[in-house]
């Protein structure tokens, strides 16, 4: 049988389709995925009666001016005071109306809510934790010279959510978006921004520590959430901008000290000139004297009183700065500390974030620069170039960050040269313990600038506990010990000239981790910052650019909040070869109900198949390669079933040690149920004929040390 050519018509019509459909997002650009998920909807919804661009600007402010609560819109306007006089109207997300909706509107936010409140039920006696989160976001083009829509932004949530579901973006709230050309005009500054925040939550009318927050919950569900601000995370800029304290550039460079001075400065060090002031180099936190809530309370009002003094032209201008200097304090119109509506109690609140402190331009990865430096210097085996090709023998989850570019030939040179190491802090993390193993097996063993090797492994260590805090299985002192393990062996080689204020802040890290429970880190907020740059990045208009940047992104939360996020997991149908073995292990199941799942959330990130993970079998910890994560529907839910190729572990190696010897195999195949049976997905080293690997255990893992 003869087909027919087709008519020139039919081709001339082909052709003309697929011209549209590459044009789509030419006039004004949009992704392929956008237009993909646009006309999707398009096709199961149909075309909204309007939808210009005038249209769009009236929904969003129906959304988030008229959407009613009892605690108001989602977002308001309120009157902030400059600093040259009159005021200027700034625009806020409003938190008590945020959360008392989403509670409502938001199933996975509404179960986070209530597994919180069935762990820590809330009273006017026990108040839930407020944690307030601060930083700068620069959407621009980094060689711009404008740089315009740089912002500060600030987002909040509350601390029983747990880590758990903290480590989810969702569940921070953003308060504001503000460009600084315009809080820079505020009397104040950010310190005048973070007062208007602090009233969002303790206001005349509506106060969420006296009144509270009233929500309703799915299935006639119905609490009252009292709250206080407890928990200020950010780094010390960031905290310095919130509180008008000095900060890391002025001579009292800790918030939470009285006396602690740089040991390097313009003129003569603090520290030689009075016993009262104590170097940074100093490696013992209780040589320092800590300020306490009263303390801080105090030194406001002094700085206050100076202030007054010098309105009064009692005393000069160059006293007051000196005073001032002295004090560790700036002056500020916005006495945040002072409010005792705001009740904020500073140095119990204060949470150094501990991501800022160790890594993207940290201790740990900028001594590793140090460290390579000094070999190259004097041209060592050990270099950048052999660190890749050591990593590069190492397996690492699936879901970790691709690790490949951070040791290109040209990248190894500028860092050898420079004595740094540019890698974004997901990425140095995951590069921890590998490099730990490097130093130690292989670094080490040449006996070469040993102090440099044994301060590199210690700061590592360091590193690969705060790692494992979110678990709750380290305690304090554990904590303590390896920072200063790590801080007297650098000092030993380095001096005291290299310490920097970051040396000092996490000496504070494991009285934080005391007194809160956890140490959280910004990695959630870094994710979050793409929203933030998602909206403004584009935004050419600067008027009310504020206001249509907070609202577009309130809008996005609306929408976000009402999928499913909290430990979702990526699905898809399985298809071809896969459906013989599910037939097997599933007789009589249709090919229907079989849903492939990957990216679970477990301990140590995501897993997918070909992940190495531990698991429980007939109530024994064993750990294998995942092959496969299925979900099998049945009449009321799914039940997602893990299939396993357990290894069996090296009877010579000790439990204490962090790699363990394991004997690959695939014939020991288990079938598990995944909600109960997985627990952490390894990184792990496979021997060159694949019959044994080295696995690495996090912190977490190993028997604990009386």
């Amino acid at each position: 049988m003869q087909l027919d050519a087709a008519s020139p018509s039919m081709s001339k019509r082909k052709v003309s389709d697929a011209f549209e459909l590459v044009s789509l997002g030419r006039s004004s650009y949009a992704s392929k995925s956008g237009i993909a998920k646009l006309l999707a909807h398009i096709s199961e919804h149909g075309v909204p009666e309007t939808f210009d661009r005038s249209a769009q600007y009236r929904a969003r402010k129906e959304v988030c001016r008229r959407t009613e609560t009892p605690y108001g819109p989602m977002v308001k306007d309120m009157q902030v005071p400059l600093a040259a006089g009159g005021e200027q109207t700034m625009t806020f997300q409003n938190p008590l109306a945020f959360f008392n909706y989403q509670c409502s509107q938001s199933e996975h936010y509404a179960r986070i809510v209530s597994m919180a409140l069935d762990r820590t039920p809330c009273s006017p006696q026990s108040p839930w934790n407020i944690i307030l989160y601060q930083d700068g976001v620069d959407p621009s083009d980094g060689l711009a010279k404008n740089h315009s829509r740089k912002s500060a932004v600030v987002y909040w949530s509350f601390a029983e959510f747990g880590m758990s579901a903290l480590a989810h973006e969702e569940v921070w709230g953003t308060l504001c978006v503000a460009r600084s050309t315009e809080y820079q005009k505020l009397a104040g500054g950010v310190s005048q921004l973070f007062q208007k925040i602090m009233e969002l939550f303790f206001g005349d009318t509506r106060d969420i520590r006296r009144s509270g927050v009233s929500v309703d919950l799915p299935g006639g569900g119905h609490a009252l959430i009292v709250a206080e601000a407890s928990i200020l995370l950010a780094d010390l800029p960031a905290i310095k901008e919130c509180i008008s304290c000095k900060g890391h550039a002025g001579m009292i460079c800790c918030c939470l000290c009285v006396n602690a001075t740089l040991h390097n400065s313009a003129g003569i060090p603090v520290h030689l000139l009075t016993d009262r002031a104590v170097s940074i180099s100093n490696t013992s936190l209780e040589d320092f004297i800590k300020h306490t809530d009263e303390s801080i309370r105090a030194l406001v009002q002094r700085v206050n009183q100076h202030h007054e003094a010098l309105q009064a032209r009692m005393i000069s201008q160059q006293a007051f700065d000196d005073c001032l200097q002295v004090l560790g304090w700036n002056w500020t119109p916005s006495n945040i500390i002072l409010n005792e509506r705001f009740r904020l109690k500073i140095a119990s609140m204060v949470m150094y974030d501990w991501a800022h402190i160790y890594v993207r331009g940290g201790l740990a990865d900028n001594e590793l620069g140090q460290a390579m430096k000094t070999y190259f210097s004097n041209r060592s085996l050990t270099s950048f170039r052999e660190l890749g090709e050591y990593v590069a023998t190492f397996t690492f989850p699936k879901r970790s960050p691709n690790l490949a570019h951070l040791f290109i030939a040209s990248a190894n040179a500028n860092n050898s040269r420079k004595g740094s190491f540019s890698c974004t802090g997901s990425e140095f993390l995951t590069l921890t313990p590998v490099v730990h193993r490097c130093f130690t097996r292989v670094v080490a063993s040449r006996g070469e600038f040993m102090p440099v090797v044994s301060s590199m492994i210690a700061v590592l260590n360091a590193v690969m506990l705060l790692m494992s805090v979110r678990s709750g299985t380290i305690k304090p002192q554990e904590l303590c010990s390896a920072i200063a393990a790590h801080l007297l062996l650098y000092k030993a080689y380095y001096g005291d000239a290299a310490f920097r204020p970051k040396h000092h802040y996490f000496l504070h890290l494991p009285g934080m981790l005391l007194r809160f429970g956890f140490l959280l880190a910004a990695f959630t907020h870094e994710r979050k910052h793409r929203l933030v740059t998602r909206y403004t990045r584009d935004r050419k208009n600067l008027r009310n650019w504020d206001a249509g940047a907070i609202e577009e992104i309130t809008c996005h939360q609306m929408w976000e909040l009402k999928q499913p996020f909290f430990l979702a997991c990526a699905t898809a149908r399985p298809r071809g070869n896969i459906l013989y073995p599910l037939r097997e292990m599933f007789p009589g199941v249709d090919d229907d109900a079989f849903v492939v799942v990957n990216d679970m959330c477990v301990n140590g990130g995501r897993v997918c198949a070909g992940d190495v993970v531990s698991c429980l079998v007939d109530g024994q910890a064993q750990l294998g390669e995942l092959l496969l994560n299925v979900a099998v529907q049945m009449p009321a839910s799914y039940t997602v079933y893990s299939v396993i190729a357990l290894w069996q572990s090296d009877p010579n190696e000790s439990t204490a040690d962090i790699w363990r010897k394991f004997r690959v195999s695939k014939e020991n195949v288990v079938k598990l149920e995944s909600n109960t049976s997985i627990d952490t997905v390894f990184t792990y080293r496979m021997a060159v004929d694949q019959q044994t690997c080295v696995v690495y255990f996090p912190p977490e893992l190993l028997p604990k040390r009386v």
